[in-house]
């Protein structure tokens, strides 16, 4: 639902609301400002002055030592080293000394004797920048000297004593590794001759060589057996002698397995080192005899089988020639007759050739079978033994190259021994800087203000963000879901006032009054254009948040427009509608519902037009059954035939029950909120009362709002609307 009122937030409206909220919480940043300022130069004065030595040196990392052992920086890391040394607490102790030995300690009367020490190198290059702070001039350019050359003396003496202790280590380690190679060597001859393996490194593993070439025998016996039982069974299987030479000719023998052992020139391509090493002695395979039938094997059944087609052509022809009772046809046939048989026995013969062959392979195979499982033991127990052996020989290999390298350091350590291997020079003497380093008050009284500001509006913001009122649209919104009818601001021509003078006078009220509730009664009308909201009930969370002058004023305001309106006072514990007019509260709302007067005696004039008042009555011990009763009800059916807008003044929601019993016999609800008071809460309850008992809420007032207590938006939204109507 959209009023009047309300304006569409710009994008520069928070902007806006900052800069409100730094005018509204301005003394208190003020202060922070001011403390924090002030604190920060008493600080100030009280520091003293620290004076700064500067110096450079040059340290050339030059040949640096082989060993981790000795004494040396690599080159990533050394300007790094020489910066932990300066700072290490040995060489600081050393530079302590000789302070103490020249009286500083008296000197200086504070008791210090460690400056401030900071050392960085400059750029990418060897050249190292000392920094020496101290709150004595003379103590920082004497330290600064002071610690230069005991950096020298350090390195020096470390240079002598590193060389000397690198070569006593690396001579015990030589002597160590030359004991433990002539162990190895003695533990490998010993191994060789106790299993039998002088001729390992010449021949190398003879049982898996003989192994290699048992698998490769038997693969071929297989392959030629498989071969063997293929052609006898096309032989018993195939009768018709040119199927029999077909399978024949078709036959295909399978290509033998062929171990990585054989050292064959191609095959030696394929191996490693390793492998090349062990199968060097390795002798070739020895072919195994061929056991399947052959193409000269075949030959005498493909020549007997040509015969006797040669045959079968000339009886063709000679039957053209000849009857069947010739001479020379049945000499052709008796030739053909024998030419058959003659293949029927040659068949039979090799099959008889091919069962005697399969035979013999499979006697072979069985006898290369049992040679193979005793090559396979000796095989597996040989193996063993190698690997302790190559073991044992790997470690004396490892020995004697770390032994050669231990050989080469003690000969490199006797060439950098002899070298000038770092060199420190001073680039730029110690001198101090003209102007004191700290304290740095400009720019310490700059951060101190931007401090104490940002702490102001910090704190600002906490309280903003810890009071729980209800201060404007924004607050409402995070209670409720009603539109904000009208935002009351404390007028100050009322405080201090009677009730009869808080009441609004057209001739008298100021404009900004009078816009005040002509807004709310606008924006009430436009609330439910579809009904008029003849009854209307205000009421509040709880007492003293100005909802019965707010009845008043309203009521007022509709009056002024030419709307005939009753003020209802049925706050029946403690109503005061009847001091706003003047009149007294005897006989009013209480004494009608108790039946102690008629309608008419208790409507009084208001005295103004079109607006009457129903004052309370007297105070009943009874109020809820008063107004729950079917009289309520009656009172509120006749005075709807009379007036065109009633307004009624109810008790708070959250004291009692009475302002819900009369929220369910009004049209609308209006719920008034003290602004910058009413904790988000009591507002919340007050309207989880009325919604729980299905009572409509039409809007909410904020009323007696504090300009200097109510959010950006409800500023703007009072102002914006206040202008805006003034100029219709």
């Amino acid at each position: 639902m959209k009023f009047e009122t309300k304006d569409q937030k710009s994008p520069a409206v928070d902007i806006r609301e900052y800069l409100y909220l730094i005018k509204k919480h301005i003394w208190l940043i003020i202060f922070c400002f001011m403390v924090t300022v002030s604190g920060a130069a008493l600080w100030y004065a009280k520091q003293k002055k620290v004076w700064r030595a500067v110096s450079k040196i040059q340290v050339a990392s030059g040949m640096r030592l082989p060993v981790p052992d000795v004494y040396s920086e690599t080159a990533g890391s050394y300007i790094n080293g020489q910066i932990q040394i300066v700072n290490s607490k040995t060489l600081k102790d050393r530079v302590k000394e000789r302070v103490l030995k020249e009286g500083w300690s008296k000197k200086l009367g504070d008791g210090e004797v460690g400056p401030k020490i900071e050392v960085h190198p400059v750029g990418a290059t060897d050249i190292l920048e000392m920094n020496i702070d101290s709150t004595n001039r003379q103590y920082a350019l004497f330290y600064s000297k002071v610690l230069i050359d005991e950096f020298i003396r350090f390195k020096a003496e470390k240079k002598e004593t590193s060389a000397e202790s690198a070569l006593r280590e690396l001579a015990v380690q030589t002597s160590t590794l030359e004991e433990q190679i002539k162990s190895l060597e003695e533990k490998a001859l010993n191994y060789q001759k106790s299993h039998d393996m002088v001729a390992f490194d010449e021949v190398g593993n003879i049982p898996a060589t003989n192994l290699a070439q048992l698998q490769y025998a038997l693969a071929q016996l297989r392959n030629q057996r498989d071969t063997v039982k293929a052609q006898l069974e096309k032989l018993e299987g195939k009768t018709d002698p040119y199927l029999i030479e077909s399978s024949l000719a078709r036959l295909n023998v399978p290509a033998p397995f062929v171990p990585l052992a054989q050292t064959s020139a191609q095959a030696a391509d394929t191996l490693s080192d390793d492998d090349r090493e062990t199968n060097a002695h390795l002798p070739v395979p020895v072919s195994v005899l061929t056991y399947f039938l052959s193409a000269d094997e075949l030959k005498g059944y493909h020549d007997l089988k040509m015969r006797r087609e040669q045959l079968q052509d000339e009886l063709i022809r000679s039957s053209k020639i000849y009857k069947e009772g010739h001479p020379k046809i049945q000499g052709l046939r008796g030739q053909l007759h024998t030419a058959s048989r003659q293949i029927t026995d040659e068949i039979d013969n090799l099959k008889r050739k091919l069962k005697a062959r399969y035979a013999a392979l499979e006697l072979e195979e069985e006898t290369k079978k049992r040679s193979m499982e005793e090559w396979k033991k000796e095989t597996l127990a040989l193996n063993s033994q190698i690997a302790e052996y190559k073991n044992i020989k790997a470690e004396l290999d490892r020995k004697r190259k770390l032994y050669g390298v231990f050989v080469q350091r003690i000969h490199e350590i006797d060439l950098a021994a002899s070298l000038d291997r770092e060199k420190v020079q001073i680039v730029e003497e110690p001198y101090l800087l003209p102007d004191p380093v700290a304290p740095k008050i400009p720019k310490g009284m700059m951060a101190a203000a931007v401090l104490g500001f940002g702490l102001g509006i910090g704190m600002a913001f906490t309280l903003e963000y810890i009071n729980d009122t209800v201060r404007g649209e924004e607050d409402l919104k995070k209670v409720a879901d009603f539109p904000l009818l009208a935002l009351i601001p404390k007028f100050s021509s009322y405080q201090d006032k009677e009730p009869e003078e808080k009441v609004l006078k057209p001739a008298e009220a100021p404009d900004q009054i009078l816009e005040t509730f002509r807004r709310l009664r606008t924006n009430i009308v436009l609330a439910s254009p579809a009904s008029r909201l003849s009854i209307l009930l205000i009421t509040s969370a709880i007492p003293g948040e100005g909802k019965t002058q707010t009845a008043v004023n309203l009521s007022v305001s509709f009056a002024l427009s030419g709307v005939k309106t009753l003020l209802m006072d049925c706050d029946l514990r403690r109503g005061q509608v009847h001091a706003y007019f003047g009149q007294k509260r005897e006989r009013g709302c209480s004494t009608y519902l108790s039946g102690q007067a008629s309608l008419s005696a208790v409507i009084q004039p208001s005295g103004m037009k079109d607006l009457d008042i129903l004052p309370c009555g007297v105070y009943p011990p009874n109020p809820p059954e008063l107004i729950s009763s079917e009289a309520m009800k009656e009172l509120l059916a006749k005075v709807s035939d009379h007036y065109d807008r009633i307004i009624i003044d109810s008790p708070p929601v959250i004291n009692v029950a009475d302002g819900s019993i009369l929220g369910v016999l009004a049209q609308g609800t209006i719920v008034v909120i003290e602004g910058g008071k009413t904790s988000r809460t009591l507002v919340r309850r007050a309207v989880e009362t009325l919604t729980n008992n299905h009572i409509h809420i039409t809007g909410v007032v904020i009323n007696n709002m504090d300009e200097t207590k109510h959010d950006y938006y409800s500023q703007y939204y009072y102002h914006y609307g206040y202008k805006y109507n003034a100029h219709k």
